[in-house]
C-alpha cells in the first residue's frame, strides 16, 4: 500500500486567504497585521472606519483585497472593477473605473497588500471609496502614492476653481 506524501506546506499567506474564504473573516491572523507598524509610518494615512464622516477627499488607505469583481461597462465596453477591501479597522467597497483599472489592473488579486489613492464617497449603505491609483504596499510605493496624491490635490483644487467660476458668471 502506498501512503500518500505530504506536499509542500501552505504559505501564511495561503492560509490566511483559505480562512477568509471558508468562515468570512480571519480568524489566526490578518494579513496586515504583519506591517501594522509601518503603516502608521505614511504619511496621511486613513484608516476605514474613521472614514464615516469625510466626504469626497482623497485618503490614502493601506488595506488587503479580499475580493475582486470585473464589469464590462455597456457605455463603451471597457473593464471595471468592485472590489472589496479591509484593513485593521474595517472593509468597504471599491470602485475602479476603467482609466484607473486600465493602469493598476496587475494589483487587484485577492489578498493582495495595496496602497490605496481613493476619493470618499458616503452612501445610504455607508463608506465607498473610488479608486485614483493603486500599488502593492511598499517602500517606494509610499512616496510614490505622496506624489501622485499631491498632483491629484492639485488637479481637483483647478477643477473646483473652474466650477466655481462657471456658476458664479452670469
Amino acid at each position: 500500500v502506498a501512503v500518500p506524501t505530504a506536499g509542500p506546506e501552505a504559505s501564511k499567506k495561503e492560509l490566511l486567504g483559505w480562512e477568509k474564504e471558508l468562515l468570512g473573516i480571519y480568524v489566526s491572523d490578518h494579513p496586515l497585521q504583519d506591517i501594522a507598524q509601518r503603516i502608521g509610518d505614511v504619511p496621511g494615512i486613513a484608516y476605514i472606519a474613521e472614514l464615516k464622516e469625510v466626504i469626497d477627499e482623497l485618503v490614502t488607505v493601506v488595506c488587503v483585497v479580499t475580493s475582486a469583481r470585473k464589469h464590462i461597462t455597456m457605455k463603451n465596453k471597457s473593464v471595471m472593477l468592485f472590489a472589496q477591501i479591509e484593513d485593521l479597522t474595517g472593509a468597504c467597497e471599491v470602485t475602479v473605473f476603467p482609466r484607473t483599472y486600465e493602469a493598476t489592473a496587475a494589483v487587484w488579486n485577492t489578498d493582495e497588500i495595496l496602497l490605496l489613492l481613493a476619493r470618499v464617497e458616503q452612501r445610504d449603505d455607508g463608506v465607498k471609496l473610488l479608486a485614483e491609483h493603486a500599488l502593492p504596499f511598499s517602500e517606494e510605493a509610499v512616496a510614490e502614492i505622496g506624489r501622485i496624491t499631491e498632483e491629484r490635490r492639485a488637479a481637483l483644487a483647478k477643477k473646483r476653481q473652474f466650477v466655481e467660476r462657471s456658476a458664479a458668471a452670469p
